[in-house]
């Protein structure tokens, strides 16, 4: 049998029940699904006129579960989004860094293809020979 300590009492649709309280759940949050649930009956009777009790409360359950399933759909959605991203700037990333290898592999061996010790040369001269000087041009 349950320990008085462990009974909420909540407020729904006019209505006091005592509700027993899971170990893992806490007073306010048992307290905030109740509101909620109030909230949404109580809507749902504003929009619908006068209801009875258990019409609101089966309308206010198919809208809320309505509202999860949307909401498990957006995460859904925005969980596969984000995994595209990660997996993507992770190919990226293994590229770039493979990448650097291979130029720090050149310059070690003496290959070309790392052109960072190689002159940066300015397209309007690519009639001039790399080593000509400005003296050479005149």
């Amino acid at each position: 049998m349950s320990d008085i300590r462990d009974q909420v009492a909540v407020r729904i649709f006019g209505r006091e029940y005592h509700l027993t309280r899971d170990p893992d759940k806490t007073v306010d949050h048992i307290r905030e699904v109740a509101a909620l649930v109030d909230e949404k009956m109580l809507l749902i009777a504003q929009e619908h006129g006068a209801q009875s009790g258990f019409h609101s409360a089966l309308l206010a359950g198919l809208d809320l579960i309505d509202e999860l399933f949307r909401l498990r759909d957006e995460y859904d959605s925005a969980q596969s989004d984000i995994s595209g991203r990660t997996s993507r700037l992770s190919e990226s990333l293994g590229r770039s860094l493979e990448g650097g290898s291979i130029e720090r592999a050149s310059a070690d061996t003496g290959v070309a293809g790392d052109r960072s010790s190689q002159p940066i040369s300015n397209p309007a001269d690519s009639s001039h020979s790399p080593g000509s000087s400005d003296a050479d041009r005149r």
